[in-house]
């Protein structure tokens, strides 16, 4: 039936010591739990953690404390596999594959920095599309106001985008494959790409 705002409900709550800047959800089969998913959250003390959600509630799978130098302002997982990518305000972008541990935990591979911004990176969003080589990654944020997109799969900056006049704050993009994506700065201008 249709969804109804009556019927939400808290079903767990996770709680950690710093403040939770970022959350994504990824319905990674192969590392969630039955009937669920995993939430990656940055915090501002530079750490990255990821619970499996599942109707029995939140459980920390990895802890990763300093996974930044600076405060992680964005996350993303890719479309379909468990690659996390990360942003900070220590100007760089991170991404990692995540696997199976001991046990119950998750573990990840040392993760690629993609460096090249001169501000705090805000915003991050996988972008697909056949004319798009590799796994292409926008990311975003203050300093040079530039968007970049990066290859992701060779860890280098493919494009530098310019037009924005102001700190970009966020980026979309469209999920059917075109590699069309919006981006939006702090003076409220939104560019389409």
């Amino acid at each position: 039936g249709a969804f109804r705002a009556g019927d939400m409900a808290c079903v767990d709550v996770l709680t950690d010591t710093d403040v939770i800047r970022c959350v994504a959800w990824c319905g990674c089969d192969a590392l969630s739990p039955p009937g669920g998913g995993l939430v990656a959250y940055g915090t501002t003390s530079r750490g990255l953690r990821v619970a499996g959600a599942s109707e029995g509630g939140l459980a920390l799978r990895m802890d990763s404390p300093s996974y930044h130098q600076g405060s992680i302002y964005a996350l993303a997982w890719a479309p379909g596999a468990p690659v996390l990518a990360s942003a900070s305000n220590d100007k760089a972008v991170q991404v990692t594959k995540v696997r199976l541990g001991e046990g119950d935990a998750l573990a990840h591979a040392p993760p690629a920095v993609l460096s090249g911004h001169t501000g705090t990176v805000r915003c991050l969003q996988w972008v697909g599309g056949a004319h798009l080589a590799g796994a292409s990654l926008v990311s975003a944020g203050a300093g040079d106001c530039a968007v970049r997109l990066w290859d992701a799969e060779r860890g280098v900056c493919v494009s530098r985008l310019s037009g924005h006049g102001a700190a970009v704050q966020a980026a979309a993009a469209a999920d059917d494959g075109s590699g069309v994506f919006a981006t939006g700065d702090k003076d409220g201008v939104c560019r389409l790409w």
